[in-house]
């Protein structure tokens, strides 16, 4: 196996984690993108120099990170949207939709999708999670009605206190 197989061979199946991580860490899949072929760039000069003690996933993230930092300081400072202090002094003002956030834009799905992806596995694997969410906010419901019991009672397996 040449050097090149090798190398995409151990670090190909990370190229869709790293872009939703460059993602996370840019909020632009533009960007995410470009520094995903950036992360491999550098992966693949540094590979010779790859001793293996971390794992190639782990490599790569370092890689990614670094260069999402760097990204981030090349570009300076963005503004803030505006409308994100306190309560306006009149409550009965009409509400005014927040302007958009210039520099937050979603990524595709496309980009995230491996390219033999089932879509109807795509839609099993939503309709799980979904399930999942649900039962999660079931369980925090029904949790946060049950009352709260008091120091001492029969619910947390301890006497009642008798005076």
């Amino acid at each position: 196996m040449t050097t090149s197989e090798d190398f995409t061979s151990l670090t190909g199946q990370f190229r869709r984690e790293l872009l939703a991580h460059c993602y996370r860490m840019l909020g632009s899949a533009d960007e995410a993108e470009d520094l995903v072929q950036e992360t491999y760039l550098r992966a693949w000069r540094a590979y010779d120099g790859f001793e293996g003690r971390s794992s190639v996933r782990t490599w790569l993230y370092r890689i990614a990170t670094n260069a999402c930092l760097t990204a981030i300081e090349r570009r300076g400072r963005r503004p803030l949207p505006s409308g994100l202090g306190g309560p306006d002094d009149d409550p009965a003002a009409p509400v005014v939709s927040a302007p958009e956030v210039p520099w937050l834009q979603p990524i595709p799905d496309a980009l995230l999708a491996a390219p033999h992806d089932d879509p109807a596995e795509a839609a099993a694997s939503r309709a799980g999670t979904r399930l999942a969410m649900v039962a999660r906010c079931r369980a925090d419901r029904s949790h946060a009605l049950l009352p709260n019991p008091s120091p001492g009672s029969r619910s947390q397996g301890l006497p009642a206190h008798r005076d």
